[in-house]
């Protein structure tokens, strides 16, 4: 069953991943931050696969070890994800609310992070790492993702909780930037929610945790791994809140009842895995399930993982103007058909040994979905309002100059951070 989940997400992050870029190289009228906004998403997938492919969706998992190539590709994929947090921390302050006025700004932080993380990857995964004291200080991921995540949370909190919404210009390009948040934050925080309650002390977190007597900075881990714990639960749960207050002034039912569901969902992951009290044999013969907990567990952290991000990242691509769906309009509808045949057969997979529930249902939906048109209607939704405010902000320098040295940023880091630890070490990675 986990092997059919990751391939099912692999296969949606391949085709959404070549679905976007076609989009993306067609000319049209799109904004800079809106380029900008494609790029880093496409980055972002590309992290996301992968990380499906080396970790077992096709048959190859690099946390396996041993050989040198099965290192050479973990060493990869943390770089990968190492792209994937300054994807999303560049769109921090890029889209769709750029917070400088020169393109050497963006650039100059671009080129600071690049360095950061390039250091981070030699004293976690180089030679380093293997000294007597270790050096597993991931001092660039986890305090970026952990400001990151503040800082998505206070926008998205603002959103939910502000009394009016969309009477003019700016409140519209606000609201938008409050919406981006939210989806961040479910994005970042949702998978390790699940970890965070259902295994609380044991689990590991955004990263890997080195042990705090492990290398010269104790201090300096105990506060990022603290933080994190912190991090994840405090977001959540003040959206939560938030989307309650929302839900109350204006009906959004499906942003808050989807954050609704991810805060429950974690607490029942955690009752499962925690709680002394569960009657497993009770449970197990109500449900049709002995082992209810992996079983959930697997609905949570594997759907948010294979399924939600890719769904989330198809959202923010057609919501906010990203990509431009009438360049391909069949493309569009095939593209929402697919992620919703994905989603409903891997749902019902693993519902299948709880509720009992024959995979002949997976069938029923998706010919409900193309009987009824539904693609269309889910396309429709995510398409930005036909009064959508889009600012073409003004910058200092060559706008398509920012997105060509990011792509080159990007995959010049990708290939020396991988280099470094091959060439320079010898033992392998940590």
């Amino acid at each position: 069953m986990v092997e059919a989940l990751s391939v099912v997400g692999a296969l949606l992050d391949g085709l959404l991943l070549t679905f976007i870029l076609i989009l993306h190289l067609k000319k049209d009228d799109r904004t800079w931050t809106q380029r900008m906004g494609a790029t880093f998403m496409l980055w972002f997938l590309l992290c996301h696969l992968g990380y499906q492919w080396a970790s077992g969706a096709f048959g190859y998992n690099f946390q396996e070890g041993g050989d040198f190539v099965t290192d050479l590709m973990g060493v990869l994929v943390w770089n990968l994800w190492r792209i994937g947090v300054l994807a999303f921390f560049l769109a921090m302050f890029t889209v769709p609310m750029p917070w400088f006025k020169k393109g050497d700004t963006y650039l100059k932080i671009f080129v600071a992070l690049l360095i950061i993380n390039l250091l981070e990857a030699w004293f976690v995964h180089g030679t380093p790492a293997y000294s007597e004291t270790g050096w597993g200080l991931w001092f660039a991921m986890s305090p970026a993702v952990i400001i990151m995540m503040i800082i998505y949370t206070y926008i998205g909190w603002n959103f939910l909780t502000s009394e009016t919404s969309g009477e003019d210009n700016l409140e519209k390009t606000t609201d938008k930037a409050g919406l981006f948040a939210i989806m961040a934050v479910t994005l970042w925080a949702g998978k390790n929610w699940f970890d965070w309650m259902g295994i609380f002390t044991e689990g590991e977190m955004f990263y890997s945790y080195w042990p705090a007597y492990a290398h010269p900075f104790p201090l300096f881990t105990s506060l990022t791994w603290n933080f994190e714990l912190v991090t994840v639960g405090l977001t959540l749960f003040v959206l939560f809140i938030g989307a309650l207050m929302h839900l109350n002034k204006q009906g959004s039912k499906l942003l808050g009842g989807f954050l609704v569901f991810v805060l429950f969902a974690g607490m029942i992951r955690y009752y499962f895995y925690q709680s002394e009290s569960v009657d497993y044999e009770l449970v197990g013969s109500i449900l049709n399930e002995a082992s209810v907990s992996e079983s959930f567990a697997l609905l949570t952290h594997g759907v948010m993982q294979s399924l939600a991000r890719p769904l989330i990242i198809l959202f923010l691509c057609v919501k906010f103007g990203f990509v431009q769906t009438n360049h391909l309009p069949r493309g569009s509808r095939a593209m929402i058909i697919m992620a919703l045949a994905g989603s409903v057969s891997t749902i019902t997979e693993i519902l299948q040994p709880i509720l009992g529930i024959s995979q002949l249902v997976s069938g029923f939906l998706l010919g409900a979905v193309l009987a009824f048109e539904i693609e269309k209607r889910v396309l429709v939704a995510m398409q930005p309002p036909e009064d959508d405010f889009n600012p073409t902000w003004i910058i200092e320098g060559d706008p398509k100059q920012l997105e060509r040295w990011t792509n080159i940023g990007f995959a010049v880091f990708l290939v020396v951070a991988t280099l470094i630890v091959v060439i320079f070490t010898d033992k392998g990675v940590a």
